[in-house]
């Protein structure tokens, strides 16, 4: 390892992301916390802009970063000019900037105001190799141009990415998290070897459109005042709307982090236009192919559902956690026929009308609110859950129709008889069947919990996964075993979506940590709302009043502003653990 030092302090060689102190020099960080540690939030406070900018320009992961930059020659005057004084790690630090303070105008405001450039030149200053730079910041248009070769030359903001996700898995690893060699229990969420992903659309530069004129065929503006439609501030590249059920124009942005006992780090950013499972599969594989074995949990929304959970455990021994998806038209009617039931007894006590649809729902939200306030059995196919946000005049539960599926279990009881149990898979989790007797109708018993789930290997030298469960039974309790082996197949947007349904259809939707078990599936809830609260705080970053407008009107340019705010969150993090 090699070390410079620069007046009292010693900068470490960040390949290895080694960790230098403010004052006291080396200061190791223990790799083996306690989980408790991990699940605590640290440093939530809101910081001070200065203050964030400062930590931003001695950030070590611009070393890697400007290196990449200076490779695409994305910095140089030309190929015999002499350097600037405003190296390409320098300028993009001034770039990050702008997610702190709102702009890049606004940045440029900020780093000339007081002793504020001052302090970025002492900061800077301790990054091993740092060139001299010039006395007074950057301007606007250093950092545009900076910005308008990253993202008009051919893969540079590509590389710039993958380096990223580089230095983020080492800064995650030197700081606790993704370490490898360990064998994941999935009984247990260890956010120690958990990433957790999102999505988020942000609206375009502007909402100007271009339409062909019906009767002389010639473009038209909506929304410009621009005399020709070259002249139009036009977003050319956006989503295709309705492909995932949403109805939002702009660009989805897609990240993945992993939590440590000093913050949040992002491990990888992307883009998407059509359905975001494509992008978050990417961003797997190439973490993944970063950190090997360390990451054994992905908690993510729905997108990720079906064959992409086969994959993630057959080709990299990791469990999906989160919701299992929304169920299809046909599960929700085989799961609504014992509340229709129920719906058309009450509509006959009350003297109701059941022909109104709205009646419906009145007398069913009344047996499903009777159903989780007075802990009643809950029919097959049909979850209530605590509403983790209490609405106004709304219920407070969530009901979730879901796939379910019947199976059976096996011992051999006294006397060498075989004693069979029913069962039942409901929302990622095992249920005893029971039967009500009162609304004659097949209910969830006893909730199952799963006390091992291991990885196995498949056939063929893939992935899968063996998990056990307790059965009562009056001859005494016995374990079930379920047994999976998804296949491996990585699908293609082009590939018939027929052609991707898994194999084994109870595998993949049955989980270790299902969203009924309160106690352990509080993880992956925080790991839900922290994704969210990212996402809210990057739409905040943007100009605009509502800070949820695009920065730039290309698609590179706001992906590169989406990359850039996942530096300034890793820059945190990496200030909060020098303490």
């Amino acid at each position: 390892m090699h070390a410079t030092t620069i007046g009292t302090v010693t900068a470490l060689d960040p390949a290895n992301f080694a960790h230098h102190s403010r004052s006291a020099g080396v200061v190791p960080v223990q790799a083996s916390r306690s989980r408790a540690d991990l699940v605590r939030t640290t440093g939530t406070s809101r910081r001070a802009d200065v203050e964030q900018i400062v930590d931003l320009f001695q950030y070590p992961g611009l070393i890697d970063l400007g290196r990449t930059l200076d490779a695409s020659d994305a910095s140089r005057r030309g190929p015999q000019g002499r350097k600037t004084h405003y190296p390409a790690r320098l300028l993009l630090a001034a770039a990050a900037t702008a997610r702190v303070t709102g702009s890049l105008s606004s940045a440029i405001t900020t780093l000339a105001d007081g002793d504020t450039w001052e302090r970025c030149c002492a900061a800077y200053a301790r990054l091993p190799e740092a060139e001299p730079v010039a006395d007074l910041p950057p301007t606007r248009d250093h950092v545009m141009h900076l910005q308008s070769k990253i993202t008009g030359r051919t893969g540079t903001l590509d590389a710039l990415k993958d380096t990223f996700t580089d230095v983020a898995v080492r800064q995650a690893r030197r700081l606790g998290s993704l370490g490898a060699g360990c064998e994941p229990d999935w009984t247990e969420v260890d956010v120690r070897h958990m990433i957790e992903g999102d999505g988020t659309i942000v609206k375009p530069f502007s909402d100007v459109r271009e339409v062909i004129h019906p009767l002389t065929k010639k473009p038209i503006l909506i929304g410009s005042r621009a005399l020709e439609p070259e002249r139009a501030k036009i977003q050319r590249e956006v989503r295709v709307m309705h492909v995932d059920g949403k109805a939002i124009a702009g660009i989805n942005f897609v990240s993945f982090r992993t939590r440590t006992p000093f913050g949040s780090i992002v491990l990888g950013v992307g883009r998407e236009l059509g359905a975001e499972q494509w992008t978050a599969l990417d961003l797997i594989d190439q973490i993944v192919a970063r950190a090997g074995d360390g990451v054994h949990t992905v908690v993510y929304d729905g997108a990720l559902t079906g064959w992409h959970v086969d994959y993630l455990m057959a080709a990299h021994r990791i469990q999906v956690l989160g919701k299992v998806g929304a169920s299809s038209s046909a599960d929700a009617a085989r799961a609504g026929d014992a509340l229709t039931k129920r719906v058309a007894s009450l509509a006959a006590e009350k003297g109701a009308d059941t022909r109104h649809e709205y009646v419906r729902r009145i007398l069913r939200n009344d047996i499903l609110e009777k159903v989780f306030a007075g802990n009643r059995p809950q029919p097959v196919g049909t979850s209530v859950y605590p509403r983790a946000i209490q609405i106004k005049d709304q219920p407070s539960f969530d009901v979730n129709y879901g796939y379910f599926e019947f199976l059976t279990a096996q011992h051999t009881g006294p006397g060498g008889v075989v004693c069979s149990h029913d069962l039942v898979m409901d929302d990622g989790a095992l249920f005893v069947c029971a039967f009500d007797a009162v609304n004659d109708a097949v209910v969830k018993g006893a909730y199952l919990r799963c006390t091992s789930a291991r990885a196995v290997r498949a056939p063929g030298g893939t992935f899968g996964r063996e998990m056990t469960y307790q059965v009562p039974c009056e001859h005494g309790p016995f374990t079930y075993t379920n047994l999976w082996h998804p296949q491996d197949r990585r699908f293609h947007r082009t590939d018939k979506e027929s052609d991707r349904a898994p194999a084994d259809t109870l595998g993949w939707r049955l989980r270790p940590v299902p969203r009924i078990d309160r106690e352990r599936y509080g993880a992956v809830e925080t790991a839900r709302n922290t994704s969210e609260s990212y996402n809210a705080w990057f739409k905040r970053s943007l100009p605009g009043k509502a800070r949820a407008r695009a920065a730039s009107i290309t698609a590179a340019g706001q992906e590169l502003d989406f990359l850039l705010a996942a530096v300034v969150n890793n820059s945190n993090t990496w200030a909060a653990s020098l303490g």
